[in-house]
């Protein structure tokens, strides 16, 4: 249970499953990793000094504690990741010890609402699941869990690419072809710019061939004065001309980075989308990634 405010009034409420075999400890060390969480989530709710409380001292231990536990190492260090990167953006977390049971209204409502879910999953249990609710559940999880671990990288290109994550991919292209557009949204890509702040020595300068701007993403794909320049044309027209033929909205006719990579518009334009930057990719004959390095997908888009 967590409140940004100074009343009670204003508290929200998660619950966190735990394994059926779990110990009312393991309960405990989870809630407070959960609450770390939520407090990462919302850190722009938060004042620098942050209260944690708990009402087992050994859940306290286990999570503060320097020294790595035999159980529940995973949660531990979870925990401590999450607390450097609310550290990290000048907040404070102090993790405290309350009495239970003598009345303090905030530890009486954490405690009714994990009974009521103690309760609610007693009812589960009772049900019968086959094995098609079983792998929708497992995978639900799996979604949320991923999707969790995905917003604490808010901020990234990559992120503001794909803001949600999904197990079932969109793209209609060749490997090959959906290698070079994935370099392109990671970052991962052999571009002046990024080569040239790994590997300051082998690429002296970040400046495109054209001598305009660094190379990057964006500088290839909209703005290069000299190179591409035909190429380009031919990219552009085919996207405007798909944007009259699927009745885009005029509001959502704008092309971006974002446009060309990971469109998300109606399927039969991002399909018609997707082929033109892919045939845009090849045409260039850019190096953006060695040819003799296998490909990895670390994202289905």
């Amino acid at each position: 249970m967590t409140f940004f405010k100074s009343t009670l009034a204003d508290h929200t409420h998660r619950d966190c499953a735990v394994s059926a075999a779990s110990t009312s400890f393991h309960g405990e060390v989870k809630a407070i990793d959960s609450a770390v969480e939520e407090v990462l989530a919302n850190i722009h709710l938060c004042s620098k000094n942050i209260h944690i409380l708990s009402d087992c001292t050994s859940a306290i231990h286990i999570v503060t504690s320097a020294v790595t536990s035999d159980i529940h190492a995973d949660l531990q260090a979870h925990t401590r990741d999450l607390n450097a990167q609310i550290l990290d953006k000048d907040h404070f977390v102090d993790i405290m010890w309350i009495g239970g049971h003598i009345g303090l209204r905030g530890n009486d409502l954490a405690d009714g609402y994990a009974k009521a879910a103690a309760m609610q999953a007693k009812h589960i249990d009772s049900v019968v699941h086959t094995t098609t609710s079983i792998k929708s559940k497992v995978r639900s999880e799996l979604l949320r869990t991923w999707q969790r671990r995905w917003d604490l990288h808010s901020g990234t290109q990559t992120y503001a690419f794909i803001p949600k994550v999904s197990f079932t991919s969109t793209s209609t292209l060749c490997p090959s072809a959906d290698t070079k557009r994935n370099r392109l949204i990671l970052g991962h890509h052999r571009l002046k710019d990024r080569m040239h702040r790994i590997m300051p020595k082998a690429y002296a300068s970040p400046t495109c061939p054209c001598r305009t701007a660094a190379q990057t993403s964006q500088h290839i794909m909209f703005h290069c004065s000299q190179l591409f320049s035909k190429e380009r044309t031919m990219l552009m027209d085919t996207i405007e001309h798909a944007l009259v033929k699927c009745y885009v909205p005029p509001f959502k006719r704008d092309i971006t980075l974002k446009t060309l990579l990971c469109p998300a518009i109606q399927p039969d334009f991002n399909s018609i989308v997707q082929k033109a930057v892919a045939k845009f990719l090849f045409s260039i004959d850019l190096d953006i990634y060695p040819s003799d390095h296998s490909c990895h997908y670390v994202f289905l888009l």
